[in-house]
Formats: C-alpha cells, sequence, structure tokens
C-alpha cells in the first residue's frame, strides 16, 4: 500500500515546486514591465525638460552680440542657468554641442575669453595682496589698467626669480663637477691619502685649497729666484686650516720683488724716464691679460658666445661688491679680469687720469671679444691687443726678454690641439706645454720650422731622335 503511494506523492511535490517557480517568474516580469514603465516616463519627461532648456539656450543665444565684449560672461551664465549636463536628453545634448562648437571656435570668442580669464586672475591676484583697497572686474579701465600692470609686473619678477634659481642651480652644478675634477688631479699629483669621493668633506676641500694657494706662491718664486723663498716662508696656515690667512700679501711682496729685479736690470745700463717707466709697467700687465685670456679660449671660454655668463657680469661690473663670481664660470672669472685689467692698462697709459665710464665701454668693444662678435671680428681684436701690447713696450725702450711676467707657454689638452694652434697662435720659435694622458704630465715642445717641400730637379729631357727625310751631309776633308 505504501509503495503505491510513494509515487503520487512525489509527482504532487513536483507540481507544487512548479507552481512556485511560475509564480516568481511571474512577478519578475510585472517588475520589470513596471521598471520599463518608470523609465521611459522619466525619459520623456527628461526629453521635455532638455528641448525646453535647449530652446530657452537658443532663444538667449539668438539675442547675444559675439562683438559684445561681455560676451564670454553672458554666454557662459547662458549655458549654467539652462544645461544641466547629464539631465538632458541625448537629442538635447546633441542640439547645444552643435551651438557649442559654433561659439568655442570662434577665434574672437577665444581671445575674449582669454583676455576675461587673465583680468579675472589679476583682480584675484590684487584683491589677496591688497585687502583694503579691493577692486571688481566691472572696475573703471584706468583701475584695471593699474591693476594689470601691477600683476605683469608680478609675473615678470617670479620669471626673473625662476631664471636667477636655474643660473644659481647651473652654476653650483658646474662648479660641484670642476672641484670634483680638481680634487681627483690634486691626489694624482700630491699622493694624497684621501680618496676621489671625499672631495665634499670639509677637510679634503680644506686641503685642496691650501695645495692651490701654495702652487700660486711657488709659480711667481719661480720667476724671482732665491730672493722670493724667504718671502714664500712667510706664508701662514690659518687656525681651522682653510688657507693662507697672508695669502695676498704674500704674492703681492713677491711681485713687487719681481718688479724691482726687472727695474735693476733694464736700469743696469742707464735710467728709465717717468714716460719709459709707465710704458714698461703697462706692457707688462697688457702681456700678461692677453696670455690669460688666450689660455682660457684654449681652455674652452667662448666669450662670444657665453650668454648666461655675460649676462651675469655685464649685471654686476659696476658694483665694488657682489656675489656674481659665485655664479660666473671659473674660466670665465679669469677672462674678465684679465679682459678688464686689459682696458685699465690701455685707458690709464694714454689718458693718465681717472678713467670715465664712456671710456671704458668703447674700450671694452675696441679690443675685447664680445657676446656675438664674428670669428674674423675675434681675430682682429686679438691682433689689435697683441700691436698695441708690442707698440707699449717699444715705448719703454726694454727688450721683452727682460719681463717680470716671464712669457709662459701656452697650455694644451692634447697634442692635436696643439698642432691646430701652430701657425694661427702658435710661430716658429714659440714654446707650449700639451697633457700626454698616459704620462699624466704635460710635455713641453717649440715650435720649429715648418718642412718645405723638396723640390725636384727637372728631369734630363731625352735627345731628340734624327729625323729620316734629312740626308747626311759628307764632310770635307
Amino acid at each position: 500500500m505504501g509503495a503505491k503511494m510513494y509515487p503520487d506523492m512525489v509527482k504532487s511535490r513536483e507540481d507544487q515546486i512548479d507552481r512556485k517557480a511560475k509564480r516568481k517568474v511571474i512577478n519578475l516580469q510585472k517588475k520589470k514591465l513596471k521598471e520599463d514603465k518608470e523609465l521611459a516616463d522619466r525619459l520623456k519627461e527628461r526629453e521635455v525638460i532638455g528641448m525646453t532648456s535647449l530652446n530657452n539656450l537658443q532663444t538667449g543665444y539668438a539675442a547675444l552680440d559675439m562683438n559684445d565684449p561681455k560676451f564670454p560672461s553672458q554666454w557662459k551664465k547662458l549655458v549654467k542657468d539652462n544645461i544641466t549636463g547629464i539631465g538632458m536628453s541625448k537629442r538635447s545634448l546633441e542640439g547645444f554641442n552643435t551651438i557649442k562648437s559654433t561659439v568655442v571656435g570662434n577665434e574672437l570668442f577665444k581671445a575674449k575669453e582669454l583676455a576675461e580669464v587673465d583680468a579675472w586672475v589679476a583682480v584675484d591676484w590684487w584683491n589677496e595682496h591688497n585687502p583694503l583697497k579691493k577692486v571688481g572686474p566691472d572696475a573703471p579701465p584706468d583701475v584695471l589698467s593699474v591693476v594689470n600692470d601691477a600683476y605683469k609686473d608680478n609675473l615678470q619678477e617670479e620669471r626673473d626669480k625662476a631664471t636667477r634659481a636655474d643660473v644659481v642651480a647651473t652654476a653650483e652644478a658646474k662648479a660641484g663637477i670642476a672641484d670634483e675634477a680638481k680634487f681627483k688631479t690634486f691626489i694624482e699629483e700630491t699622493g694624497s691619502p684621501y680618496k676621489p669621493e671625499d672631495y665634499a668633506k670639509p677637510e679634503a676641500k680644506n686641503a685642496l685649497r691650501v695645495h692651490n694657494q701654495l702652487e700660486e706662491v711657488k709659480d711667481l718664486v719661480m720667476e724671482v729666484g732665491e730672493e722670493g723663498m724667504p718671502i714664500m716662508g712667510k706664508l701662514t696656515v690659518k687656525p681651522d686650516g682653510s688657507g693662507y690667512e697672508n695669502l695676498m700679501s704674500v704674492k703681492a711682496e713677491l711681485k713687487t720683488l719681481a718688479l724691482d729685479q726687472a727695474l735693476k736690470k733694464s736700469g743696469s745700463s742707464r735710467s728709465m724716464s717717468e714716460a719709459e717707466s709707465n710704458s714698461f709697467i703697462f706692457s707688462e700687465r697688457m702681456r700678461f691679460d692677453n696670455q690669460i685670456m688666450d689660455q682660457m679660449v684654449i681652455e674652452g671660454v667662448a666669450p662670444s658666445k657665453r650668454i648666461v655668463d655675460g649676462w651675469i657680469a655685464s649685471k654686476n661690473q659696476n658694483k665694488a661688491f657682489s656675489i656674481s663670481n659665485a655664479l660666473l664660470d671659473p674660466k670665465y672669472q679669469q677672462w674678465k679680469s684679465a679682459a678688464d685689467n686689459f682696458i685699465r692698462a690701455t685707458l690709464r697709459r694714454e689718458s693718465g687720469a681717472a678713467i670715465a665710464d664712456h671710456e671704458y665701454v668703447g674700450g671694452f668693444k675696441d679690443y675685447i671679444e664680445l657676446l656675438g662678435d664674428s670669428p674674423g671680428l675675434v681675430k682682429q681684436k686679438r691682433d689689435l691687443r697683441l700691436g698695441i701690447t708690442n707698440a707699449m713696450r717699444k715705448a719703454s725702450r726694454v727688450p721683452w726678454e727682460d719681463s717680470v711676467f716671464h712669457n709662459r707657454p701656452m697650455r694644451f689638452e692634447s697634442l692635436e690641439q696643439a698642432n691646430r694652434f701652430k701657425g694661427n697662435w702658435l710661430n716658429e720659435g714659440d714654446t707650449g706645454e700639451y697633457y700626454d694622458a698616459a704620462a699624466k704630465s704635460y710635455i713641453p715642445f717649440t715650435v720649429g720650422k715648418a718642412k718645405e717641400e723638396a723640390v725636384q730637379p727637372p728631369k734630363p729631357s731625352a735627345p731628340k731622335a734624327r729625323n729620316p727625310n734629312l740626308r747626311k751631309v759628307p764632310q770635307r776633308k
């Protein structure tokens, strides 16, 4: 009995499950129909609102004048009041974008919008920095002009600050690279226990500075000989070890000794007049300055192309004290100092009095390489400097062999570079030095005569062949 009833119970259970499932499907279908209807109503409502907003926009746009200076503001207000973006229908947004492309694509609108934005920015900046004198975009034109000029001056000052900061950063980077290179050379030449990576340490910098200062003094002692040794012995290191505290006085004493030696030598056979003595002193300065300028050019200084260094130097040229040297390339510092000294020596000899600013500027233009000078003009100015220096020397009646400052040989970075200057700055008999990377030292050389091409002797002409058409005339006995 129970076995017969079991299939009927299972079938009844399945029918019950099917009915529940069908009921759920029907309920979901009813819910979807309801949601679809609500969505359609909302889309229809959005379409009505969007088209109404678009119509209002079109009406307002038609009433605007694009030539009106206030058009950008009026257009923005019209869009703000009527266009809601996401709340509009697709058709209304397409209509708005069509009008917008016409407006935004107009160059006049772009220019006015940019000017209006600049005016707003200038007004905001002014109000922020002048809270007691606030103005609005509708202020009188003369007031807005003052605001705009003040804002432009502020922008220019900010740009100048950025330029100065960039110059300082660049100069510091160059100085750091140069210092590291000098420190490596110092270690190689002296056998110092420091390592290349120690160059930033204060004690390492002090050791390098003391070494460099001592080398400067040694060069002067080599010029004056044994008489300079007691003077060099006066050098006293600063308590903190950062250099020699009496370096300048020792160098000045050695240079004075060198000048006295030269004067004694030149005056052993005759006395010099005041004019001859002045010519002698100024010619010494001028040749020394020419050598410095030439050496700096060999080492890569090109004043006719140094825009940043030239700008910094010109900004501070008339100041008794400035920090501009901290921003200048060290080699450019040496070149500029020598150039200034050459002009002062030349003009002081010519005028014999204080040098006026216009005379100095004129002399600089006549003798010194300037930014933008052509290669031909650079050579012409150098030739003029050498010529006026030799003329000054002739006026002193003292030969160059009796110079206080010895004619130091030019130094080149390589033999190839030295060869490029032969026949240009280096002539027959001139001396120089080039750096040999393998030997890690400078090799001296003297420019000799250029080898002349061997002249080939003319080849003997071959004997002419006898003309067979000529008959031989018999000789008489």
